[in-house]
């Protein structure tokens, strides 16, 4: 997951600070290119990726946004 390079698969993952990343999903779940994703740090993460924080938790959506989590 460098940059967005379309060529880079994505997968689902959860985001800790500071700013570890762990992937829930064993393997990718598609390409830059072909799905949707949210950019976090620079890194392209799945729709379904959490980050988590201390002003609570945010989903990356269908729509490639960032949104807090009810």
């Amino acid at each position: 997951m460098i940059n967005h390079n379309e060529r880079n698969n994505i997968f689902v993952n959860v985001i800790t600070q500071p700013n570890e990343v762990k992937s829930v999903s064993k393997r990718p779940v598609g390409t830059a290119a072909d799905n949707t994703f949210c950019v976090f740090n620079n890194q392209s993460h799945a729709v379904g990726s959490v980050i988590k924080n201390q002003d609570g938790d945010y989903i990356c959506t269908a729509d490639g946004s960032w949104q807090k989590k009810d």
